[in-house]
């Protein structure tokens, strides 16, 4: 058995290091995770990534470019996110992430392409994205912790603006049509998101 896993895994680095081309956008995502990530640059992350789907599948048409930001006064105006990388990466941040603002890429099917969801490319679809990387606090319901900002989910429901614009509209930095909502609205319809892909 470790015998088949070892020649799998040779295989699979022998085909990556050959520069055999992803079949799906999924794929490419799981390539890029960690050799085309900089951190502190969600923007720019996700740009370069439907950059590399327009060019390798002329696709980005379907993907749509999310940015969101709190609007509220929770956590001082700062988007408090639960399951990033850690500053060097390679672990779970010990505590939550506060960020000015946040970027990520999702598809027409709802599932969400984030260079900063924690330490493994992770592709899943935005309702569990959101629970697991705004909404659940684990630490923040523990019996007498203190020590960290907690937003709490009526906050963020009410106060993280999203915004959406389609991703190859994006790439082309022309005008274009945005969809603003609160994150309440994207946990009762995630596909109110893609009213600005038309």
């Amino acid at each position: 058995m470790l015998r088949q896993i070892l020649l799998a895994t040779i295989i699979c680095f022998s085909l990556s290091s050959a520069g055999v081309a992803a079949n799906t956008v999924e794929e490419m995502f799981h390539e890029n995770f960690l050799t085309q990530y900089t951190g502190g640059r969600c923007f720019q992350n996700s740009l370069n990534f439907a950059r590399a789907v327009e060019s390798e599948f002329s696709a980005a048409e379907s993907l749509t470019l999310v940015s969101l930001k709190n609007v509220g006064f929770s956590t001082f105006g700062m988007i408090n996110a639960e399951k990033t990388r850690g500053s060097r990466f390679e672990k779970l941040s010990v505590e939550e992430s506060n960020w000015y603002h946040h970027v990520f890429i999702m598809d027409e099917k709802g599932y969400v392409y984030d260079f900063d969801f924690g330490i493994e490319p992770n592709v899943i679809h935005i309702s569990e994205y959101l629970e697991d990387m705004y909404l659940n606090e684990p630490e923040c319901t523990k019996k007498g912790f203190s020590g960290r900002f907690c937003g709490g989910r009526k906050s963020k429901l009410t106060e993280y603006e999203f915004t959406a614009v389609n991703a190859k509209i994006a790439l082309q930095g022309k005008d274009k049509p945005e969809v603003k909502v609160y994150m309440q609205a994207i946990v009762d319809d995630w596909q109110v998101l893609l009213s600005g892909n038309l």
